[in-house]
């Protein structure tokens, strides 16, 4: 078992919560937006192309998911891909059920 000092965990949960705030600020508009309202959540596995759609329902959708013609409410993209233009105009130009879409900008994958 690995033990870590108080310093270092104080440390590191500072740092962690320095990166959170920017997210509830962000995502503050949003909350309970859709509360009392079932959500169906999508990825882009191979069982996506058996999905049958349901009436009235909130579709969030996560990065390929765009691409199966199920009118996203919101999607969330970490697989942008900084120098396909093709990939990047269609994430662009979805526009889905109204769809609100966050994009996460992975540290490995930067974009600058």
């Amino acid at each position: 078992m690995k033990y870590y000092s108080l310093h270092l965990i104080l440390k590191y949960k500072k740092r962690v919560l320095a990166q959170v705030k920017p997210l509830h600020k962000a995502f503050a508009p949003y909350r309970r937006i859709n509360e009392g309202k079932s959500v169906v959540l999508l990825a882009c596995g191979s069982t996506i192309k058996k999905f049958v759609p349901v009436k009235d329902v909130i579709y969030v959708g996560v990065n390929g998911a765009l691409r199966f013609n199920i009118p996203l409410d919101y999607l969330f993209l970490t697989d942008l891909i900084k120098n396909d233009k093709t990939v990047n105009d269609e994430i662009d130009n979805y526009s889905g059920n109204d769809c609100k879409k966050f994009y996460a900008i992975l540290p490995q994958r930067r974009l600058t």
